[in-house]
């Protein structure tokens, strides 16, 4: 049950965010899109002019955007990708489309953005029904984590607000395992510290190093998957 409900509150949030987008109204009026629904974090990082300098932006695979363009905010699109991909693989590759579609979609237009926005919406709708209506098993969380930190997910986690619900949500799938008996109070204890390790590579925003918070994701899921 814990499973179901998450899993559905990632297609749900996907789905309200692009069908908002989609109108005219709250997404493109003016002359500056509403910045709400842009991942603030991939913009306001660190600046320095120094010798000591770093890069700190990574191209996401997911994001067919131009270089220098702010994204939208795909925490949930990345989520409901790996959620998909577990536990309604029928529907996983036309998501990942239209989420490519409509990444890409950005760098084009107002009109282009607001109709791959529709498409989204109404691909998180199906996968939300989907969601709510198949039956679940006791190995559906290990699952679902096991695609979260997967080659084809983790790559996503190039930026601080997406890290952060990864590491959420592998702690939170946790818990539902401790929950429902599928792992011990005690062997969930002795796995902290992966999901510490995790957590503390998303602490400080400034701060935040993508490939040392996939290598904390993927040691924690790891000791999460040994578990089963």
């Amino acid at each position: 049950m814990s499973v179901r409900f998450w899993a559905v509150g990632q297609a749900e949030a996907v789905r309200r965010a692009t069908s908002l987008f989609a109108q005219p109204r709250f997404a493109f009026e003016g002359a500056f899109p509403q910045f709400f629904f842009y991942d603030c974090h991939s913009c306001h990082r660190t600046i320095t002019d120094g010798p000591n300098r770093k890069l700190t932006f990574e191209t996401n695979p997911g994001r067919p955007i131009p270089f220098g363009n702010p994204p939208f905010n795909d925490e949930n699109i990345i989520l409901l990708s790996a959620v998909a991909g577990a536990l309604v693989p029928g529907e996983a590759e036309a998501f990942r489309g239209a989420s490519r579609d409509f990444h890409k979609a950005m760098g084009v237009g107002p009109a282009e953005a607001r109709a791959a926005a529709q498409a989204l919406a109404a691909g998180a709708e199906r996968l939300s029904g989907a969601l709510a209506a198949r039956a679940y098993s006791g190995n559906d969380a290990f699952r679902v984590i096991g695609v979260i930190a997967g080659e084809a997910i983790a790559p996503r986690f190039t930026d601080y607000a997406g890290s952060v619900q990864a590491v959420m949500a592998i702690d939170t799938l946790l818990n539902a395992l401790v929950r429902e008996g599928r792992v011990t109070q005690g062997a969930a204890a002795g796995i902290r510290a992966d999901i510490a390790r995790a957590y503390a590579a998303v602490e400080e925003p400034n701060a935040y190093r993508p490939a040392d918070f996939r290598k904390a994701l993927g040691s924690a899921a790891a000791a999460i998957a040994r578990l089963q």
